[in-house]
């Protein structure tokens, strides 16, 4: 029996950086391991990023929402989960400033989405603070990466958490 592709959506904000935007997603499209659909929401960057957006896109063909007026990170966030459709298996948040150093990221990341009350994972990274702020919910660590079972609140730079939890985050008046 052949074991289930999971569907797999990336959400990336950006603003401003392009040179950070196209080592992000260069390494982002070249360790995945998988295939994924990508959703970029830029919050009113300069015309350097916009630039550079547009042919990270013909690139790599994701789809980009770019806004008019700046709206801050939680708004375009919320604005953004408008856009996206909720037939995925997996939600991955990934920043624009981040590179992927680890071949088959997403493959091996998603081994641990069939432990039992999985919130969500984020790759371990040197410095990982605040990992004591969940109260009551450890940090464990799994193939490297921190991971939280059962948890109100997972965050980083790079989170991959399941549909069910993605589903469950409150609109927002926008």
């Amino acid at each position: 029996m052949q074991k289930k592709k999971n569907k797999i959506c990336v959400i990336t904000l950006t603003y401003n950086r392009p040179g950070y935007i196209e080592r992000s997603f260069d390494s982002l499209y070249k360790r995945a391991g998988c295939e994924f659909d990508h959703y970029v929401y830029d919050d009113c960057s300069d015309k350097n990023t916009i630039r550079k957006l547009k042919s990270l896109k013909r690139k790599y063909k994701f789809e980009l929402f770019l806004n008019k007026n700046q709206f801050g990170i939680y708004k375009s966030f919320h604005k953004l989960l408008d856009q996206i459709p909720y037939d995925y298996d997996f939600f991955v948040k990934f920043d624009s400033d981040i590179e992927i150093l680890s071949d088959n990221f997403f493959t091996e990341i998603l081994e641990i989405s069939s432990f039992p009350k999985f919130s969500g994972a984020t790759p371990r990274v040197e410095g990982v603070i605040n990992s004591d702020r969940y109260e009551g919910f450890p940090v464990n660590y799994y193939n490297g990466h921190c991971i939280k079972f059962n948890a109100p609140v997972v965050y980083g730079c790079c989170l991959i958490f399941p549909a069910s939890v993605f589903i469950s985050f409150p609109k927002k008046d926008r």
